[in-house]
C-alpha cells in the first residue's frame, strides 16, 4: 500500500496500480489521537453517523473561551450536526438532541469494546467501557453518576449504559442461561419500573419520579451475576395532584386503556369496572401524550412483569392496587354538621365500596375512618383517653389522600423487591463479598417550578450532596494524578457548597432546615397541619436570619442553592414530612383479608403489635416505648448519607445531562436555557479545574504517534527508543521550530505569535514530562502544535500528489505509446531509423520488452 496524507486523515490506497478509491480512512481527534479506521464502503446507519466529521471540540478543557458562553457555543455547533455527546477531561457532557440519532444498537456498541476512550468518539458507551474494563482490570467497584435537570436525558443514558454492559459481558457467559436470565431481568426492569414510577411532566414525556441506585453485580470475570435496585424519593404526591398540564403516573393511563382489551378476569373483582381516564380528577389534567400508546404499554407492562419475574399473585396486587387509588381519588365530601363541629359525609359511596372490595378492606371501617379521627391524651396518672374528633371536607380529603399516597409507595417498594428478589445472585460458590459491582445513580436533577415545596427541597438538596461530591471527587482525581505522575500544580480555589447541605441537615452548631422541621412536627402533632407550618416558618426563620444562603419571604423563605435561588412555600411541609398514616387509618388497612396486601404493610403491623403489647404491659408514658415513625426529613438525610457512602467508595464516572430546550424541538439549541445549565451543573468551574494545572495530557505513545511527522529523529524513520524519548525529541523539535518561525516572520505575521506558543515547549513550567504523560499547560500551545503537524500533513500531501499525478502522468503515456504502437504494426509501418537516436527528454517511454539497467535507469 502507498500512503497519502492531509491535514485532516491518513488515507490508505489499494495496492498494485494507483487508483483514486480509498480503502481506509485514519481519522484523529483533537486530543491528537487516532478515533477511528474505517472503510470506505456502505456500512450500518450507526456506524456511518459515528464516522460523520465531528465540528468543535471533543474535549472542552481545550476550549479558547472556558467559561459557559464557550461551553455553551461548542455544544450548540455539534449538536446541530447531530453530535450530543462531548468531554471535559473523563466527564462526559451529553445534550438531549430531542431525536434518535443512529448511533446506538449492537453495531454501534461494538466499537467500543476494549477501545479506549480517545480512540474513539464521545459516546456514553465509552463511559461504560471505561467503568467495565477498570472494574474487570483493576478489580474496583465502579459508579457511573447521571445528573442533570428533568428533560436532560438521564433515563435514557442510564438504559443504553445497561444496555452496553449486558453486550459486552455477553462473552463471559456464553451458553449460561442463569446469565442470560440475569440480563433479561435487569434490562426488562426497566419498563416496569417506567411504567409505576415514570410521569409525563411539562418538561419531559418521560420524566423519572423517583431515583434509582442500580448496582449491577459482576464475578471477578466480568461474567454478570445479579444486581440491587435501591429507589429514593417517590413522588407520592402526584398520585392525587399531578401538576398542571402534567399527567399521572403512566400505569393509570395503561390500565384505564389497556383493560378494555386486555382481559383481568379475575384480578379485578366484579364491582370493580375502571372508566375512562377523563373520569377521574387524578387524570384529568392530561390525557395523552403524542406517539404514546397506552394500551400498548399495559401489554408492554404487563410483559415486562413476566419477564423480570414477578409472582402472579404480586401482578394482581399491583393492579387492584392502581385500582383501588383511581376509586378513592373519586371520593367527594360535603359538609356535614355532626353535634357543634362540622362533619363531613360521602356524596357517592360507590366509588368507597368499589375499593373496599378490591382490597378486601372492611367498608364501614374505611368511611368512620374518613369522617372523624381518634386523638389520644394523657390524663393526669397515665390515663390514656381517646376522644373521635369528626373531620370537615377539607380534612377528609387529606385523610383520602394519605391512603392514596401510602398504598401506591407500599406498591412501588414491593416491586422494587421483586425485581431485587429476581437479581439476588444465586449460590454460585462465592461470597457476596467477592462480587464487584458497576453502579449506575439516575436520580431526578435540581428543580426550579412556580410553586416548590417539600418534595422541590427534598431534590435540590439531593442535588446539593451529588455536586459537592462531584466537585470533590474531581478535584481529588485530579490531585491523584498529578502525584502518581510527580508533577507540580498549584491548587485551584472553588465555591465548597457544604455551606449549603449544612443549612439542610446540620444538627449543629444551628440545626438545619429538615432537622427544625423535625422538631416542630413533633412539638405539635396534635395540631392541624398549617398551624406546624406557621410555627416552621417561623423558627426556621430566626435559627438562620444571618445566613448568607437563607433569607425569609411572603409564605415560605429562600434558598441560594449551587443552581439557583429557589423560593419554597412553606404551606404543605407538615403534612410532607409527617410521612405516616393516623393510627387509626393504618389499623384500618391491617384489617384486610388480603395476605398478600398485608405483607405490604410487615413493619407497621409489627410496630402495632409492639406499641398493644406495651399497653397490656403496663408501659406508661416516660417509659422507654417503641421508636416513632420516621419523618419524610429523617428518611432523605438517611437515604443521602448512605447514598454518599455507597458513591465514595466506587472509582465515579460522570455523565452530565443537559436539556437543549425547552419545546422538544430536535436539534435546536435554546442558547439561554443550555448556559444556565452548564453553570449550575458546575461545567466551567469542571473546565477550571481540570486545567488548573495542565489543559493537555496524554500518553507518550499516543502524542508519539500523534506528533512524530515534527521531528526527523521519529520520522519517516521509525522511532526504535521509548515513547517517553520519543515525545522529548518532537518537544525539542517543536520549540526549534517555533524559535525559527518566531525570527524569520515579519511584523504582523500570524506565524510570529504561533512561534512564539512553540518556542515556549521548552519552558519547564509549560511543560512537564511525567511518569507516562505528557503535560502542556496552556491550549493555545497544543493548538500550534496541531498547526505544525497540519503544514507537515500537507506538505508531504503535496509530494504524494505531485508524485500520484506524475505516475498518472505516466501511465496515460505509456497507454498512448502503446495504442500507437498497435496501430503501426497493424498497418506494417516502422519507425524511420532517424527517429531512432534522439535527444532524452523526460522519462523514455518505449514500447518493446527491454528491460536492460540503462532503460530502467532512465526510467526511473
Amino acid at each position: 500500500r502507498r500512503k497519502a496524507a492531509a491535514p485532516s486523515a491518513q488515507i490508505l490506497f489499494d495496492g498494485g496500480d494507483i487508483c483514486l478509491r480509498p480503502v481506509y480512512v485514519h481519522c484523529y481527534d483533537t486530543m491528537g489521537t487516532r478515533r477511528r479506521s474505517f472503510r470506505m464502503s456502505s456500512g450500518s446507519s450507526s456506524a456511518k453517523q459515528l464516522d460523520a466529521p465531528r465540528p468543535g471540540l471533543d474535549d472542552m478543557t481545550l476550549l479558547r473561551d472556558p467559561k459557559a458562553a464557550g461551553i455553551r457555543a461548542n455544544l450548540k455547533e455539534r449538536l446541530q450536526k447531530g453530535c450530543i455527546y462531548s468531554y471535559i477531561g473523563d466527564v462526559l457532557v451529553a445534550m438531549n438532541p430531542f431525536a434518535w440519532l443512529e448511533i446506538y444498537g449492537s453495531e454501534a456498541a461494538k466499537r467500543y469494546f476494549h477501545v479506549s476512550r480517545l480512540d474513539a468518539p464521545p459516546h456514553v458507551y465509552a463511559v461504560a467501557e471505561a467503568a467495565f474494563r477498570a472494574m474487570s482490570d483493576e478489580e474496583e467497584s465502579q459508579c457511573v453518576i447521571i445528573s442533570g435537570e428533568s428533560g436532560a436525558g438521564k433515563t435514557e443514558a442510564s438504559k443504553q449504559i445497561q444496555s452496553y454492559l449486558a453486550l459486552c459481558s455477553g462473552a463471559a457467559g456464553k451458553g449460561s442461561a442463569e446469565v442470560d436470565r440475569v440480563k433479561k431481568v435487569f434490562l426488562e426492569s426497566n419498563p416496569l419500573l417506567e411504567a409505576f414510577g415514570n410521569a409525563k411532566t411539562l418538561r419531559n414525556n418521560n420524566s423519572s419520579r423517583f431515583g434509582k441506585y442500580f448496582e449491577l453485580l459482576f464475578d471477578k470475570f466480568g461474567t454478570p451475576r445479579g444486581g440491587v435496585v435501591t429507589n429514593y424519593l417517590l413522588e407520592k404526591s402526584r398520585t392525587v395532584k399531578p401538576g398542571k398540564g402534567e399527567r399521572n403516573f403512566h400505569i393509570f393511563y395503561q390500565l384505564c386503556k389497556g383493560n378494555k382489551k386486555t382481559t383481568t378476569k379475575g384480578v379485578l373483582p366484579p364491582l370493580v369496572e375502571l372508566q375512562d381516564a377523563s373520569a377521574y380528577d387524578a387524570l384529568a389534567t392530561c390525557l395523552t401524550v403524542d406517539n404514546v400508546d397506552d394500551a400498548e404499554g399495559f401489554k408492554e407492562t404487563s410483559q415486562a412483569m413476566k419477564d423480570v419475574g414477578v409472582g402472579e399473585e404480586t401482578q394482581a396486587l399491583a393492579l387492584k392496587i392502581v385500582a383501588a387509588c383511581l376509586a378513592l381519588g373519586s371520593l367527594k365530601f360535603k359538609p356535614q354538621q355532626v353535634g357543634d363541629a362540622e362533619g363531613n359525609s360521602l356524596k357517592d359511596t360507590s366509588p368507597l365500596t368499589s375499593a373496599t372490595a378490591t382490597l378486601k378492606l372492611p367498608e364501614a371501617l374505611v368511611r368512620k375512618a374518613l369522617e372523624a379521627r381518634r386523638l389520644e391524651t394523657t390524663a393526669p396518672g397515665g390515663k390514656t383517653e381517646r376522644y373521635e374528633v369528626p373531620l370537615n371536607p377539607t380534612q377528609a380529603s387529606l385523610a383520602r389522600d394519605a391512603l392514596i399516597k401510602s398504598l401506591y409507595s407500599k406498591l412501588f417498594d414491593a416491586l422494587v423487591d421483586a425485581v431485587n428478589v429476581a437479581l439476588d445472585p444465586p449460590a454460585i460458590g462465592e461470597d457476596d463479598d467477592d462480587l464487584l459491582s458497576i453502579s449506575v445513580l439516575d436520580i431526578y436533577g435540581f428543580e426550579i417550578f412556580e410553586k416548590n415545596g417539600f418534595e422541590q427541597l427534598a431534590i435540590n438538596f439531593v442535588n446539593e450532596k451529588l455536586q459537592q461530591i462531584f466537585i470533590a471527587l474531581t478535584l481529588k482525581a485530579e490531585q491523584e494524578e498529578y502525584v502518581s505522575e510527580t508533577i507540580q500544580w498549584t491548587e485551584v480555589s472553588y465555591f465548597n457548597n457544604k455551606i449549603v447541605c449544612d443549612l439542610v441537615e446540620a444538627t449543629k452548631p444551628k440545626p438545619g432546615i429538615l432537622p427544625v422541621l423535625d422538631d416542630v412536627c413533633k412539638q405539635m402533632h396534635s395540631r392541624p397541619g398549617n398551624q406546624i407550618d406557621a410555627k416552621f416558618l417561623d423558627t426556621v426563620a430566626s435559627c438562620h436570619s444571618t445566613h448568607r444562603h437563607f433569607r425569609k419571604s411572603k409564605g415560605g423563605f429562600t434558598v441560594v442553592h449551587y443552581a439557583g435561588d429557589v423560593d419554597y412555600v412553606a404551606d404543605g411541609f407538615a403534612e410532607s414530612n409527617r410521612d405516616d398514616l393516623r393510627a387509626d387509618l393504618l389499623e384500618v388497612l391491617l384489617a384486610s383479608t388480603d395476605g398478600a396486601f398485608l405483607a405490604l404493610y410487615h413493619d407497621e403491623r409489627r410496630l402495632l403489635q409492639e406499641q398493644q403489647e406495651q399497653q397490656h404491659s403496663g408501659s406508661g408514658p416516660g417509659k422507654k416505648g417503641a421508636a416513632a415513625p420516621k419523618t419524610a426529613g429523617r428518611k432523605i438525610r438517611e437515604q443521602c448519607q448512605a447514598l454518599v457512602s455507597a458513591l465514595m467508595i466506587c472509582e465515579p464516572h460522570y455523565v452530565r445531562c443537559i436539556k437543549s430546550n425547552e419545546d422538544k424541538k430536535a436539534l435546536t439549541c435554546d442558547d439561554a436555557r443550555v448556559e444556565h445549565q452548564c453553570k449550575y451543573l458546575g461545567l466551567p468551574e469542571n473546565v477550571r479545574v481540570r486545567r488548573a494545572g495542565f489543559a493537555y495530557r496524554t500518553e507518550y505513545h499516543r502524542f508519539l504517534e500523534r506528533f512524530k511527522t515534527l521531528s526527523p529523529k521519529t520520522y519517516p524513520a521509525e522511532w526504535t527508543g521509548t515513547d517517553k524519548d520519543g515525545a522529548r525529541e518532537i518537544v525539542k523539535a517543536a520549540a526549534k521550530l517555533g524559535k525559527d518561525s518566531k525570527t524569520g516572520q515579519g511584523e504582523g505575521d500570524p506565524r510570529g505569535g504561533e512561534g512564539a506558543l512553540l518556542a515556549s515547549l521548552a519552558d519547564a513550567s509549560d511543560t512537564q514530562f511525567g511518569r507516562t504523560k505528557l503535560f502542556v499547560k496552556k491550549p493555545e500551545v497544543y493548538f500550534a502544535l496541531e498547526k505544525a503537524r497540519e503544514r507537515k500533513l500537507a506538505s508531504y500531501a503535496s509530494v504524494i500528489s505531485r508524485a500520484w499525478r506524475k505516475a498518472k502522468d505516466a501511465e496515460e503515456a505509456v497507454a498512448a505509446a502503446k495504442d500507437v504502437a498497435r496501430r503501426y504494426r497493424s498497418m506494417g509501418k516502422r519507425r524511420r531509423a532517424s527517429s531512432v537516436d534522439r535527444p532524452y527528454v523526460g522519462d523514455y517511454l518505449r514500447d518493446d520488452d527491454d528491460d536492460d539497467e540503462r532503460t530502467r535507469g532512465a526510467r526511473r
